[in-house]
């Protein structure tokens, strides 16, 4: 597993879809795809496009290249940015995370609902701010990072870019063609991992591009002077923040478990999980259709077949397409839908915590469904946000 740390030495623009107007909005993050691109173009502009290891380092289904999320401004890449689960929400009137060095509380924080919304009480109208009785909706800008007891939200900076196009004929400005890009602007730090399928292919990828002072070019726009991005910091062999701690899968499912149920949560079978999209994530059924849902039945058929017989009780997911150009292949890609990252889905399952870790296991450590190669696809099982039922 190696953690990257860049910075944007200019502005950014990272496409989130189809643009059907005259602005283009962008990702607040580089995603995995425009990362795994940016650095496969640089490897065969050095070592040719028919070399040995060209294949191995980018084209194996088992590697991962993962989105670069940005960090809060001052801390300079030291912390690590994770998303929030779709269960998260926070006051209408008084919208974000508690300032707890604040002497008046001007936000009334954020708090995770699946667990109410699942209990024996789900039905009586408890969606109030439990300060100002206000309604609560859904937080729009879900990354957030921990430090030491605060939440702390993390949102990039961004500008928006007015150009106009070229008349191909004259070379001067086009009549009637202005439009507008939002870009992030510069100097913001962004950090994310990439794990390999061996630890062979991560220390060649180290050696012979990711160096601290490596300069690449992601996203769009590189023509005009956008998207130079600088390697600040490579670390090997560290794994995520999200389970800072010594407990084992097994007993994180258990100790999940028990405090789902005392919450109040109605699940009749033996064991309560969840299952947390931590970035994008593509599914097809066995007709190869795009999926809106992580169902019993793949889980079946992708992991275990035992795990077909869990229930899903609830989900919280939202779809989007995806599109865009291979750097690697030089093709377009095609249009996928996406289920988004912080999608939340909840099951119940008839076998105990040990046989369910076994089972589920592969799933954190390797993802699921398709072109997981390209940033898609990571999962992280009960997340630790969901135990925060009153606000922070």
């Amino acid at each position: 597993m190696i953690r990257l740390q860049v910075t944007n030495l200019a502005p950014l623009h990272l496409s989130d879809g189809y643009v059907t107007g005259p602005m283009a909005t962008t990702l607040p993050y580089i995603p995995g795809q425009a990362l795994q691109g940016a650095l496969a173009k640089h490897w065969q502009e050095s070592y040719g496009p028919n070399d040995d290891t060209f294949a191995r380092l980018f084209l194996s289904p088992n590697n991962w290249y993962g989105p670069l999320l940005p960090a809060p401004t001052g801390q300079e890449g030291k912390r690590e940015t994770f998303i929030l689960p779709q269960t998260a929400f926070t006051c209408k009137r008084y919208p974000g995370f508690l300032n707890l060095k604040a002497l008046t509380r001007d936000r009334h924080g954020v708090q995770d609902r699946l667990f109410a919304l699942l209990g024996a009480n789900a039905g009586l109208n408890e969606e109030q701010c439990t300060q100002c009785h206000s309604a609560l909706q859904p937080v729009n800008n879900r990354l957030y990072t921990i430090h030491g007891r605060q939440h702390l939200s993390v949102e990039p900076d961004k500008r928006l870019i007015t150009r106009t196009a070229l008349d191909s004929q004259r070379e001067t400005a086009a009549r009637r063609q202005l439009f507008t890009q939002e870009v992030i602007g510069e100097g913001h730090y962004f950090t994310g991992f990439i794990q390999l399928t061996n630890t062979a292919d991560e220390d060649l990828l180290v050696q012979h591009t990711l160096q601290e002072g490596f300069r690449f070019w992601v996203g769009g726009a590189k023509t005009r002077g956008q998207g130079e991005v600088e390697v600040k910091l490579v670390s090997q062999d560290i794994p995520s923040e999200l389970h800072a701690g010594k407990q084992s899968l097994t007993e994180r499912i258990t100790a999940f478990d028990a405090q789902a149920r005392n919450a109040g949560i109605i699940c009749q079978h033996k064991t309560f999980f969840t299952l947390d999209l931590l970035t994008d994530t593509i599914i097809r059924d066995a007709y190869l259709r795009f999926d809106r849902t992580i169902t019993p039945v793949y889980l079946g058929q992708y992991l275990h077949p035992d795990l077909q017989q869990a229930e899903l009780l609830i989900n919280f997911c939202q779809t989007r397409l995806v599109d865009g150009w291979h750097m690697t292949q030089r093709l377009p890609r095609e249009t996928s839908l996406v289920i988004t990252a912080g999608s939340v889905f909840a099951y119940g399952i008839d076998l105990s915590p040990a046989e369910l870790a076994q089972r589920l296991e592969p799933l954190e450590r390797w993802g699921i469904g398709s072109h997981q190669p390209e940033g898609f696809g990571r999962i992280t099982i009960n997340h630790p946000f969901h135990l925060n039922q009153e606000a922070v």
